[in-house]
Protein backbone atom coordinates (compact mmCIF):
# COMPACT_ATOMS: atom_id res chain seq x y z
CA UNK A 1 0.00 0.00 0.00
CA UNK A 2 1.06 3.54 -0.72
CA UNK A 3 0.10 6.14 1.85
CA UNK A 4 0.61 9.89 1.69
CA UNK A 5 0.42 12.18 4.71
CA UNK A 6 -0.14 15.83 3.80
CA UNK A 7 0.58 18.42 6.47
CA UNK A 8 -1.14 21.52 5.15
CA UNK A 9 -0.25 24.12 7.77
CA UNK A 10 1.96 27.04 6.84
CA UNK A 11 2.62 27.93 10.49
CA UNK A 12 6.13 27.15 11.76
CA UNK A 13 4.63 26.19 15.15
CA UNK A 14 1.80 24.05 13.78
CA UNK A 15 0.14 21.57 16.08
CA UNK A 16 -1.57 19.91 13.12
CA UNK A 17 1.92 19.15 11.73
CA UNK A 18 2.79 17.45 15.04
CA UNK A 19 -0.44 15.42 14.76
CA UNK A 20 0.32 14.55 11.12
CA UNK A 21 3.86 13.46 12.00
CA UNK A 22 2.53 11.28 14.81
CA UNK A 23 0.14 9.60 12.35
CA UNK A 24 2.92 9.19 9.77
CA UNK A 25 5.15 7.49 12.36
CA UNK A 26 2.36 4.97 13.08
CA UNK A 27 2.09 3.74 9.49
CA UNK A 28 3.14 0.11 9.02
CA UNK A 29 6.78 -0.42 8.08
CA UNK A 30 5.75 -2.53 5.13
CA UNK A 31 3.93 0.37 3.53
CA UNK A 32 5.36 2.76 1.01
CA UNK A 33 4.80 6.06 2.75
CA UNK A 34 5.24 9.62 1.63
CA UNK A 35 5.37 12.80 3.70
CA UNK A 36 4.55 16.17 2.21
CA UNK A 37 4.63 19.34 4.28
CA UNK A 38 3.39 22.63 2.86
CA UNK A 39 5.69 24.46 5.26
CA UNK A 40 8.56 23.05 3.20
CA UNK A 41 6.88 22.77 -0.20
CA UNK A 42 4.61 25.73 -0.40
CA UNK A 43 2.28 25.93 -3.37
CA UNK A 44 1.20 28.80 -5.55
CA UNK A 45 -2.43 29.76 -5.15
CA UNK A 46 -4.67 27.94 -7.59
CA UNK A 47 -6.72 30.30 -9.72
CA UNK A 48 -7.94 27.73 -12.21
CA UNK A 49 -5.23 28.61 -14.70
CA UNK A 50 -2.42 26.47 -16.07
CA UNK A 51 0.31 28.01 -13.88
CA UNK A 52 1.43 24.73 -12.33
CA UNK A 53 5.10 24.34 -11.45
CA UNK A 54 7.39 21.67 -9.97
CA UNK A 55 5.76 21.95 -6.54
CA UNK A 56 2.33 21.31 -8.02
CA UNK A 57 3.69 18.46 -10.11
CA UNK A 58 5.15 16.83 -6.95
CA UNK A 59 1.80 17.18 -5.20
CA UNK A 60 -0.11 15.68 -8.12
CA UNK A 61 2.34 12.78 -8.42
CA UNK A 62 2.21 12.11 -4.68
CA UNK A 63 -1.59 12.03 -4.62
CA UNK A 64 -1.80 10.01 -7.85
CA UNK A 65 0.62 7.36 -6.52
CA UNK A 66 -1.09 7.04 -3.14
CA UNK A 67 -3.77 4.52 -2.30
CA UNK A 68 -4.60 6.37 0.92
CA UNK A 69 -4.18 10.06 1.70
CA UNK A 70 -4.26 11.68 5.12
CA UNK A 71 -4.85 15.42 5.13
CA UNK A 72 -3.91 17.15 8.39
CA UNK A 73 -4.93 20.74 9.00
CA UNK A 74 -5.60 23.35 11.63
CA UNK A 75 -9.01 24.93 11.92
CA UNK A 76 -9.25 28.70 11.88
CA UNK A 77 -12.55 30.55 12.31
CA UNK A 78 -14.43 27.23 12.06
CA UNK A 79 -13.01 26.36 8.62
CA UNK A 80 -10.11 24.51 7.06
CA UNK A 81 -7.60 27.14 5.92
CA UNK A 82 -7.09 28.20 2.30
CA UNK A 83 -3.78 26.30 2.09
CA UNK A 84 -5.67 23.04 2.70
CA UNK A 85 -8.28 23.78 0.06
CA UNK A 86 -5.49 24.81 -2.32
CA UNK A 87 -4.14 21.23 -2.21
CA UNK A 88 -7.51 19.88 -3.31
CA UNK A 89 -7.77 22.42 -6.12
CA UNK A 90 -4.28 21.75 -7.48
CA UNK A 91 -4.42 17.96 -7.20
CA UNK A 92 -7.89 17.86 -8.72
CA UNK A 93 -10.74 15.41 -8.77
CA UNK A 94 -9.04 12.77 -10.88
CA UNK A 95 -6.17 12.47 -8.41
CA UNK A 96 -8.47 11.68 -5.48
CA UNK A 97 -11.09 9.58 -7.24
CA UNK A 98 -11.30 6.11 -5.71
CA UNK A 99 -8.63 6.89 -3.09
CA UNK A 100 -9.20 6.54 0.63
CA UNK A 101 -8.95 9.98 2.19
CA UNK A 102 -8.66 10.55 5.93
CA UNK A 103 -8.56 13.72 7.99
CA UNK A 104 -6.82 14.86 11.15
CA UNK A 105 -7.45 18.32 12.54
CA UNK A 106 -6.57 20.60 15.41
CA UNK A 107 -9.02 23.30 16.43
CA UNK A 108 -9.34 25.92 19.11
CA UNK A 109 -12.12 24.19 20.99
CA UNK A 110 -14.85 21.57 20.76
CA UNK A 111 -17.04 23.88 18.68
CA UNK A 112 -14.72 23.48 15.68
CA UNK A 113 -15.28 19.72 15.40
CA UNK A 114 -17.97 19.99 12.65
CA UNK A 115 -15.50 21.92 10.48
CA UNK A 116 -13.99 18.66 9.23
CA UNK A 117 -17.20 18.15 7.22
CA UNK A 118 -16.24 21.11 5.03
CA UNK A 119 -13.70 18.76 3.44
CA UNK A 120 -15.40 15.38 3.73
CA UNK A 121 -18.49 16.43 1.79
CA UNK A 122 -16.70 17.55 -1.41
CA UNK A 123 -14.38 14.52 -1.20
CA UNK A 124 -17.40 12.21 -1.21
CA UNK A 125 -19.72 14.04 -3.57
CA UNK A 126 -17.41 15.86 -5.99
CA UNK A 127 -14.08 14.04 -5.94
CA UNK A 128 -15.36 10.47 -5.79
CA UNK A 129 -13.06 9.58 -2.91
CA UNK A 130 -13.74 7.02 -0.23
CA UNK A 131 -13.70 8.98 3.02
CA UNK A 132 -12.43 7.18 6.09
CA UNK A 133 -15.38 7.07 8.51
CA UNK A 134 -13.25 8.08 11.47
CA UNK A 135 -11.00 11.05 11.91
CA UNK A 136 -8.90 12.59 14.64
CA UNK A 137 -9.85 15.95 16.06
CA UNK A 138 -8.16 17.56 19.01
CA UNK A 139 -7.34 20.94 20.48
CA UNK A 140 -4.18 22.67 21.61
CA UNK A 141 -4.66 21.19 25.08
CA UNK A 142 -3.29 17.87 23.71
CA UNK A 143 0.16 19.38 23.07
CA UNK A 144 3.06 20.64 25.16
CA UNK A 145 6.52 21.76 24.08
CA UNK A 146 5.94 20.83 20.42
CA UNK A 147 4.82 17.31 21.29
CA UNK A 148 1.57 15.38 21.43
CA UNK A 149 1.15 14.56 25.12
CA UNK A 150 -2.49 13.47 25.50
CA UNK A 151 -2.64 9.68 26.00
CA UNK A 152 -6.30 9.62 24.91
CA UNK A 153 -5.41 11.25 21.57
CA UNK A 154 -2.41 8.93 21.21
CA UNK A 155 -4.74 5.94 21.63
CA UNK A 156 -7.31 7.39 19.22
CA UNK A 157 -4.53 8.05 16.71
CA UNK A 158 -3.45 4.39 16.90
CA UNK A 159 -7.01 3.26 16.20
CA UNK A 160 -7.49 5.88 13.48
CA UNK A 161 -4.34 4.91 11.55
CA UNK A 162 -5.32 1.25 11.80
CA UNK A 163 -8.83 1.99 10.50
CA UNK A 164 -7.49 4.15 7.65
CA UNK A 165 -4.85 1.65 6.51
CA UNK A 166 -7.22 -1.32 6.77
CA UNK A 167 -9.87 0.49 4.76
CA UNK A 168 -7.24 1.45 2.18
CA UNK A 169 -6.19 -2.20 1.82
CA UNK A 170 -9.79 -3.34 1.43
CA UNK A 171 -10.67 -0.69 -1.15
CA UNK A 172 -7.46 -1.39 -3.10
CA UNK A 173 -8.31 -5.10 -3.11
CA UNK A 174 -11.73 -4.33 -4.58
CA UNK A 175 -13.73 -5.27 -1.46
CA UNK A 176 -17.20 -3.97 -2.32
CA UNK A 177 -18.18 -4.08 1.36
CA UNK A 178 -15.28 -1.95 2.60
Amino acid sequence: MNHLVLSTSLSPTSRSRILARAAYERLPDSDSTQWMDLQDEGLPLCDGGPSADDRVDRLRRGVAQADGILIAFGIYNYLAPAATKNILEWAGRASFEGKVVAFAAVGGGPGSLPSVASLTTPMLLDFGAVVCPSFVYTTGASFADDALVDPNIESRLDEFVSTWTTLTQRVRAGDQHA
